[in-house]
């Protein structure tokens, strides 16, 4: 609805679908070995989102500014599951009850001259299981007797709670030989905060915020032939980019390190 000419507030409501399938590995058998049928099949996820927010234009159309608050809701999350009742000797794919996410997005863009534009976005997102009664045990609750535990209430592993970016392109028109077109430096700074990568929500696999900035300088001729320098994680920020737990539950955790900073030059061409 166009609450002014250059305020447009929406709401949306989406329903979503991932199809499900046959958990070939990994199913708990019986006192005879055999494999629980009933937990063969893996039942689709369904999801349901609500969202409202504002697109807003400003210092005529200059600028433009959008926000949404959004709530998700995903049934039948398809997830690793360890049911030690059913003589489980290790985890296996199958469904929980309920996950939720909540969340708010902010994002913007202005142009401050002809030649300097500026954007960024900030966001907060609270992901967590609603009921996720017979999950795996994280690392540090696990004994010889038992590897299951309530995660209902934990945070959504993958999500980060902030998150955020801010960019910029100033231009700046040039002729190189017969060549004209624009010079340019870009740049973009991206922060994210602390998250889980395991679906144990384990403490030993919280990933540490990190903070990543890239930039570019280069020429972009009218003709369609771009040059340019970059610099990506320039400031040569150490970060991970998940952590996980040893398969066997032996205690032993990898990761993966983020790429360090590098350089490098790219020519494209566009016809």
């Amino acid at each position: 609805y166009d609450l002014t000419p250059t305020v447009l507030g929406y709401v949306n409501l989406s329903k979503g679908y991932k199809s499900g399938g046959i958990n070939a590995a990994g199913v708990p058998v019986d006192a005879n070995f055999q494999p629980f049928t009933a937990y063969i099949v893996v039942k689709p996820e369904e999801v349901e989102t609500i969202e409202a927010g504002l697109k807003t234009q400003f210092w005529d159309k200059r600028g433009t500014v959008n926000v949404a608050i959004y709530s998700t809701n995903v049934k039948d999350y398809q997830a690793t599951v360890v049911d030690g009742n059913l003589g489980a000797i290790r985890p296996y794919l199958a469904n929980i009850e309920k996950v939720e996410v909540r969340g708010v997005e902010l994002d913007g863009k202005f142009r401050a001259t002809d030649n300097l534009l500026i954007y960024g976005s900030v966001s907060y997102t609270d992901g967590k299981y609603a009921s996720f009664k017979n999950g795996p045990a994280p690392l540090e609750l696990q004994t010889s007797s038992s590897s299951v535990a309530d995660l209902s209430g934990k945070d959504l592993p993958g999500v980060s709670k902030w998150a955020g970016s801010i960019g910029w392109e100033y231009n700046h028109p040039a002729t190189i030989g017969k060549l004209s077109g624009d010079a340019y430096f870009s740049g973009d700074v991206s922060y994210r905060s602390d998250w889980n990568s395991d679906p144990s929500v384990s403490k030993y696999t919280v990933v540490e915020a990190s903070t990543i900035a890239n930039f570019r300088v280069g020429y972009r001729a009218s003709g369609g032939t771009e040059v340019f320098l970059w610099a990506k994680n320039a400031f040569n920020e150490e970060y991970l980019q998940f952590l996980s737990l040893q398969a066997g539950n032996s205690g032993a955790i990898y990761g993966q390190p983020g790429d360090p900073r590098s350089f490098g030059v790219t020519v494209r061409k566009a016809f």
